[in-house]
């Protein structure tokens, strides 16, 4: 298959970067990282997550945080939300997109919100009824959807199981997370390629880390059997906090770079990415990738 002339990267630095840095950093400067990445033309940024601030205290000033951005046109700011709780709060504060993670096993969702798959499924359920007519989108995402550090490979079957319960909530954007970095481009394009086939009416998105080295190898093929919407971070920023090993999100100006010598439309200007990416380091005073 060939990849499209033109992709949708979403920027999940803010949320999925930052929340693993110690030191709180400044509301005002995670505005001014965001506005950056809106001024060099990111379009869809995953803004922060509305989670209990005792689990995440860096993402403590979502609200806070929504409201210095909201005004910017032409821009969707998407948060993740772990319950109930966390999805009235995005409602009550005009959130137009919110994104529910579900891992395709038991022990990845176990782990990460101490929930079984069937038990988190039912709650993006009752998420679909509640959202009804409200305007607001719902976006999943599978963690794990391509291995698992103690179960290995994930079966294609349940990772189709799990997008038709996101399908029947309502979300017709549903993306594929490796999200402890094992996944290679093979096993990408086989995982990739069935579930297209399987359910063609979903906007498929991919979700990699680069922890082992595979990122844009792994992106490559992805965009290669149909995948047109990328999640990425700036700077590499970030990356699954219980995973096995340390290791950030693909860079997004690394994968900004590689569509441009693929002749493929960003919307994306990266000079200006560049100068964002300088900019995050400066505040986050972390060593980064």
């Amino acid at each position: 298959m060939k990849g499209k002339k033109n992709i949708t990267i979403v920027e999940v630095g803010p949320r999925d970067g930052l929340q693993n840095i110690a030191h709180f950093i400044p509301t005002s400067k995670k505005a001014e990282i965001i506005n950056k990445m809106v001024d060099a033309g990111e379009k869809q940024i995953e803004f922060s997550s509305f989670v209990h601030p005792e689990w995440i205290p860096q993402l403590a000033d979502v609200e806070q945080l929504y409201d210095l951005i909201k005004d910017r046109k032409n821009v969707t700011y998407r948060a993740l939300v772990a319950n109930e709780k966390g999805l009235e709060r995005a409602i009550a504060i005009g959130v137009k997109s919110v994104v529910w993670v579900v891992a395709a096993t038991d022990r990845g969702n176990l782990d990460n919100v101490n929930m079984t798959t069937e038990q988190s499924l039912e709650l993006v359920r009752r998420t679909g009824k509640r959202l009804g007519d409200t305007g607001v989108k719902l976006c999943g995402i599978i963690a794990c959807a391509l291995g698992d550090p103690l179960e290995g490979d994930v079966p294609v079957k349940t990772v189709i199981e799990v997008s038709e319960a996101f399908q029947e909530a309502g979300a017709t954007d549903i993306s594929l997370a490796d999200t402890i970095g094992i996944a290679n481009p093979q096993k990408v394009r086989q995982m990739v390629t069935q579930l297209v086939e399987a359910l063609p009416h979903v906007n498929w998105g991919i979700h990699l880390h680069n922890i082992l080295g595979l990122g844009m190898a792994n992106a490559l093929a992805a965009w290669e059997s149909g995948i047109a919407t990328f999640e990425s971070s700036v700077a590499g920023l970030g990356g699954c906090p219980y995973a096995p090993h340390q290791g950030g999100n693909i860079a997004t100006e690394e994968l900004v770079y590689l569509m441009a010598t693929l002749g493929v439309d960003t919307g994306i200007d990266l000079g200006k990415l560049l100068e964002t990416r300088d900019f995050v380091r400066s505040v986050v005073q972390s060593p980064l990738p």
